[in-house]
Order: structure tokens, then sequence, then C-alpha cells
């Protein structure tokens, strides 16, 4: 069973999701964050609703863990997980679960590895030393950021410090992009059209009518601007908005290291770009 997201709202509802559980529920599988829209789910909500009817919650967040700091004792989930690459890392993962849950696990490594040893028994030969080890530095930087933006306090403190300075920024960031997209004519946002509230992440995309959202994508590449076009892996998504034929949405990603000045000179590209897509591309429909 799917979960789609409402065609109008391009939101999850909540009572759609009602309407999908059962005492035969097993397992939910959702995103904190959409890597398309950008929206911010309600996961511990979720959680709740797929807890009452005895099933568990899984969480993807490798589209919130880079613009929020992660708990996953308050999102309810049994299982959390994202890429540290995404939160400024190297390319490894991370795989959060309950403990009672994860004893329950079958053992992929060796027949002599017990049942409570995790999480070794979950790994079928040894981790990457030198990738684990980078992993340290992840929480070295956002500590150091928030203690340079004066913060105070133990580690967690000051990398929560860190992660709200992002988000006003972030934000700020995301609003400079949809004004413009949102006085553009032929443009349709996909997703959430104002970056306030917490409702989304600074990932926005939108497509542009009658033209292929690749166009978009080569123009900007020509100025070094590094913007990206497809499904991003939510073909399901993307399939359920009708957006197959232009290629899927054109996807910017802000982060909290780029700065007004690079989304002026985005948005001076895609101002050319959308009008030579409009006037050229051949009609979709």
């Amino acid at each position: 069973l799917f979960w789609n997201v409402n065609p109008e709202t391009l939101e999850l509802d909540l009572a759609d999701l009602q309407g999908l559980l059962s005492p035969r529920t097993i397992w939910v599988a959702m995103t904190h964050a959409s890597n398309v829209l950008g929206t911010v789910n309600p996961v511990a909500e979720v959680a709740k609703r797929v807890h009452a009817v005895g099933a568990r919650l899984c969480v993807d967040a490798v589209a919130y863990a880079p613009h929020r700091l992660v708990d996953v004792q308050a999102s309810g989930a049994d299982v959390y997980v994202f890429s540290f690459y995404k939160v400024f890392g190297p390319h490894y993962a991370v795989l959060w679960g309950r403990r009672e849950l994860l004893l329950q696990l079958a053992s992929l490594n060796h027949y002599f590895i017990t049942p409570q040893t995790i999480p070794y028994k979950l790994q079928p030969g040894n981790v990457n030393y030198e990738l684990s080890y980078g992993c340290i530095g992840i929480s070295d930087y956002l500590e150091a950021v928030g203690s340079g933006l004066g913060a105070q306090g133990d580690a967690r403190s000051r990398m929560q410090y860190a992660f709200d300075a992002f988000e006003r920024h972030e934000d700020a960031l995301a609003e400079q992009l949809l004004t413009f997209l949102r006085g553009k004519a032929g443009v349709r946002i996909i997703g959430h059209s104002y970056a306030r509230d917490g409702l989304r992440m600074p990932t926005v995309s939108f497509v542009v009518r009658g033209a292929a959202s690749e166009a978009i994508v080569l123009h900007t590449d020509r100025f070094g601007i590094g913007i990206r076009f497809g499904d991003f892996y939510a073909k399901r998504l993307i399939e359920a908005l009708g957006l197959q034929a232009q290629g899927g949405v054109v996807r910017v990603s802000v982060a909290h290291y780029n700065t007004p000045d690079e989304i002026s000179r985005l948005i001076t590209q895609l101002d050319a770009a959308i009008d030579a897509a409009i006037d050229t591309m051949p009609s979709l429909a």
C-alpha cells in the first residue's frame, strides 16, 4: 500500500494514513522531509498512529538531517536512517534502531555471534575504519560552529545553536529564491511556496510550463551553478504528480554555507533559462 501525497496540497494527509492502517500493518516507511517537496512531515504524530495498531515506523531522514538537529527519541520512530555525507561528513550512512527491535533481528554475521551482540551481529564484515573515524568530524564541526556563534553548554546544546542559526539563514535564502519563482510566469513550485513556520527544508523544486527540466539545468551548468533535475529516486511521487514527461523537476538544494549573492547569481541565470525554455522548447502537453 502507498500513502500518496494530496495532489492539491502536496502534503501527506494523516486521514489518508488512518485509512491504510489496520491490525495487519507491520511496518510503515516514510521520509522525515521530502527530498523533492522539501516538506517536513509530522513523524511523531505518525508514530503514535502506527504504534496504535501494533506496527513499527521507519523514517528516512536523508533530506532532514542536513537542516535540523536529529532527535530520534522525539521522532517516535523505531528505525531512523540517513546519510552522513548529507551532514557534511564522509560517504557513509547510519541506522538507529530501538534496542529491543535490534535484538530480535537475525544475525548477518557468523553463526557464533550471539543475538545480544549489537551492532556487530548486523555487520557482515568489518566497518570502514577511515570513514567511521571521519564521522567524528561532523560533531566537531557542528559544536565549533555553535561555539563560534556564542553557544554555551554541552555538546548537543552547541549543535542545536548551530542548527537554529542554519535554519534562519537557510529560510532567508530559500525565501529569496521562492520569491523569484512565485513571480515568474510559467513556473510551478512543487511544494510549499513559502519558507516559513518550519514547514519546509530549503530544498526547492519547480517545473516550467511546456519545457523539459533538463533544459534549465543545462543552461545553469554553463555558469558553474550546481542544480539538478529528475526524480531523485522519488519516482512514485513524480509519477503521482504527472511530471515524468518533463523529466521530473528542477531541484535547488540550499545549505547553510550558501550566500545571498550565490542565490542572486542563480536567480539571474534561472530567469534567462526559464525565458529561453518557454520560447524554444516544444510543448510537452
